[in-house]
């Protein structure tokens, strides 16, 4: 079984942290679709080039489930080729 990697939750070493370009767009939708999905709001926004995941896009939404304010940690990349991939851990 392939295990699946993703980037780190934050900025890695290998990554340049750069304004939010068209480039960023795929990655940047997913965010939204997810924040929209949530019905919550994406804080936190942060952009990234790494020669390993390409073009990274990290953020923080936050949302109401079950009458509770809810956090989750959400980073989109898009590595040539790969398409855009996502993953999602809850804040504790």
């Amino acid at each position: 079984m392939i295990p699946f990697t993703f980037p780190p939750w934050s900025v890695g070493a290998d990554e340049i942290v750069c304004s939010p370009l068209s480039e960023f767009a795929a990655c940047k939708q997913v965010i939204f679709s997810f924040e929209a999905k949530m019905g919550g709001t994406v804080t936190k926004e942060t952009c990234s080039v790494s020669d390993q995941w390409g073009r990274v896009v990290r953020g923080k939404c936050s949302f109401y489930q079950d009458g509770h304010a809810v956090e989750a940690f959400i980073t989109s990349w898009d590595c040539s080729g790969k398409g855009v991939q996502v993953v999602v851990k809850m804040a504790d």
